[in-house]
């Protein structure tokens, strides 16, 4: 659907502007950042919690969602740099 295509695109905008390929957890990279939040994993496959994984993104690390929609990013000490869109 339109909105959840837009909001993939606004946490994608989120992700490349506050340079996601250096954060220190959860990057889209497994090999550069490690992915344990410390809570129960949502899925299975705690590569499905990183962002821009082929999962919705209220799986991913740090998102807080309400249903489907995206309602808080939830980000302590990850080496976020840039601006936010």
């Amino acid at each position: 659907d339109d909105d959840g295509l837009v909001q993939r695109y606004v946490m994608a905008l989120f992700y490349f502007s506050t340079g996601g390929d250096d954060w220190t957890r959860c990057s889209r990279d497994p090999v550069e950042s490690e992915c344990d939040d410390g809570i129960v994993e949502l899925s299975d496959v705690p590569n499905e919690r990183r962002f821009l994984s082929g999962s919705h993104e209220c799986e991913w690390m740090g998102v807080k969602c309400e249903g489907t929609a995206v309602t808080s990013i939830q980000f302590e000490m990850n080496n976020l740099v840039g601006t936010i869109p």
